[in-house]
C-alpha cells in the first residue's frame, strides 16, 4: 500500500507540473503533505497523530511549512519543503541558524530530502519509492526522549 499511495504521489506532481508548468514549492508541496497524511493515517492511527501546516515556532518570525503533532499538541517532527532549484544543504543550515529544532527535521524537494535527527544527517532521493517509504517511516515513528520515558 505505501509503496502505492508514493506512485501515486509522483503521479500527481508529474500531472501538475506537466498541465500548468508549477515547479514551485508553493503549488508542490500540498501533494508531500497529502503523502506525509496518509502515513499517518495507515502507520500512526492509534497514536492520534496529524500534520498541521504552518505551525509557529516559538521565538521565531519563520514558520515550518509543517510538524507533526499528537492530540496534546505535543511536536514530533517539522517539515519543510523547497523549490528543486534550492541549494537543501544550504537551505537546512539557514533553518538551523535561526532556530529550528533538529530533533526530528525532514525537508525536501522532488529530487532529495534529508532527514536531520540532531547532529545526524540523511540524504535520500526523494525519486525512489523504496527509500522514501523507509523514510517516512522513520520520520513518523518517531518519538523524543521525554516522551518516550513519559510512555513507558
Amino acid at each position: 500500500m505505501s509503496i502505492q499511495r508514493i506512485n501515486q504521489y509522483y503521479t500527481e506532481v508529474f500531472e501538475v507540473q506537466t498541465s500548468s508548468g508549477a515547479v514551485k514549492e508553493t503549488s508542490l508541496k500540498r501533494y508531500f503533505a497529502n503523502l506525509v497524511a496518509d502515513y499517518l493515517l495507515l502507520y500512526h492511527k492509534d497514536s492520534n497523530k496529524k500534520l498541521v501546516d504552518e505551525v509557529k515556532l516559538p521565538n521565531l518570525r519563520k514558520q515550518p511549512d509543517g510538524a507533526i503533532i499528537d492530540s496534546i499538541n505535543f511536536v514530533f517532527g517539522y517539515w519543510e519543503a523547497k523549490d528543486d532549484a534550492d541549494d537543501l544543504e544550504k537551505e537546512l543550515q539557514g533553518k538551523i541558524n535561526i532556530g529550528y529544532p533538529t530533533e526530528n527535521l525532514l525537508i525536501q524537494n522532488q529530487q532529495k530530502g534529508i532527514l536531520v535527527r540532531g547532529e545526524i544527517r540523511e540524504e535520500f532521493d526523494m525519486q525512489n519509492a523504496k527509500v522514501l517509504d523507509k523514510i517516512l517511516r522513520k520520520y513518523l515513528a518517531f518519538e523524543p526522549a521525554k516522551i518516550f520515558g513519559f510512555r513507558t
